[in-house]
């Protein structure tokens, strides 16, 4: 394993590879749990914990992200047990950012109950709709009503509301992504996500798209731009937007650099510059925790220009944009130099420079990928 700088904060990943039904859309490790899955999985979390914890000398956490899969699909007595494993493992301070992902078809009351015993966090609804046939056309398990009805109970529990919204749904028009998003405004969430429908390789949609997708996904990012500043959210990401001061920490430690733990099967990490991926599958994964590993299936140390210009792309992907000056310091001025002249062709209308950083302009986010082919 590489060495890395155990200093710093850190920001902890950890997945949970569980859901009730597999969406048709979906890439993450992630199936239903078979029995004695739900154990296995903790055992396997313990013991990763506690190798990563003889190194890390209870670092301190600036941020803790549990997702998926679907971390509500795991029972309530099991989260009480990964609660217990992450507090003896690491340092949690006043000002750690925590965020669960939930579903509303398995967020329970005992998980609210746990959640609010435990510390301050802010849960991830992953709604997708608040439409009955497009979450149909989905394959997703709940319908608005229930979805309306999992917001509000975490909202009366005093928990900050994040809702994950889909784009380019069978059949879904501008009007209706309206109407979803304006459901989603009157439940006074303090984060939004937003994401296309995506025909990801190796997935049932993937392998047969379905009809009445919106090939052009524009007029419905473009329409959120629009709406979304109006009703107070500004887009501090590509895919996020959020109140005044909420955007989510955690996130952009991707985007901007620092160390992150990935923990839990298929998680990625980033440690002092290296880059891993844990094993994606429960048993491989497993085996590789029963063994007193680490257990990353792949990883890689990134140097150089490569490093530089990847740094680039994810940087330009938040509202505070790209430094060259950063790089020049870092990489030297060649390689600032290199990656500014592979903006030049987009100032204007897509990239812009603000002080001494160049960010995307509203139009930029809409087709950041070609922006990002440039700078590869």
């Amino acid at each position: 394993m590489t060495p890395f700088d155990g200093r710093g904060p850190l920001a902890l990943y950890v997945h949970v590879p569980f859901c009730t039904a597999k969406c048709p859309y979906c890439a993450f490790p992630s199936a239903p749990p078979g029995e004695g899955d739900e154990d296995r999985y903790l055992e396997g979390i313990g013991r990763e914990v506690r190798f990563w914890a003889s190194r890390l000398k209870r670092r301190g956490l600036s941020s803790l992200y549990v997702g998926g899969g679907t971390p509500t699909r795991l029972s309530p007595s099991g989260w009480e047990r990964l609660i217990r494993f992450l507090e003896e493992a690491f340092s949690f301070r006043s000002s750690t950012e925590i965020t669960v992902e939930a579903n509303p078809e398995s967020l329970s009351p005992e998980h609210l109950e746990i959640w609010g015993r435990w510390r301050p966090l802010r849960v991830s609804l992953g709604v997708q709709s608040f439409r009955d046939e497009e979450l149909v056309a989905l394959g997703r398990l709940h319908d608005g009503a229930r979805a309306r009805e999992a917001a509000m109970r975490i909202r009366r529990q005093g928990i900050p509301l994040g809702l994950d919204l889909m784009f380019g749904i069978p059949r879904q028009t501008l009007r209706t992504f309206a109407e979803s998003l304006r459901e989603a405004l009157s439940l006074d969430p303090e984060h939004l996500s937003l994401y296309q429908l995506m025909l990801e390789e190796g997935t049932p949609f993937g392998e047969s798209p379905p009809e009445g997708r919106a090939e052009e996904g524009y007029p419905f990012y473009r329409y959120a731009q629009w709406r979304l500043p109006r009703a107070g959210y500004g887009q501090y990401e590509i895919a996020s937007f959020a109140l005044p001061g909420r955007w989510r920490r955690h996130n952009l430690r991707y985007w901007l650099g620092g160390d992150f733990l990935g923990l839990g099967p298929g998680a990625w990490g980033c440690l002092g510059g290296w880059r891993y991926r844990n094993d994606p599958t429960l048993t491989g994964w497993r085996a590789r925790t029963d063994r007193g590993r680490s257990a990353a299936l792949w990883g890689e140390r990134l140097s150089g220009e490569r490093k530089a210009r990847e740094e680039a792309i994810l940087a330009l992907r938040t509202r505070w944009g790209w430094s060259p000056g950063e790089t020049s310091r870092r990489f030297g001025l060649p390689v600032a130099e290199a990656v500014e002249a592979d903006l030049l062709p987009f100032e204007g209308a897509f990239v812009r420079r603000q002080g001494v950083r160049w960010v995307l302009t509203p139009r930029g986010f809409q087709v950041a990928n070609r922006i990002w082919e440039a700078l590869v």
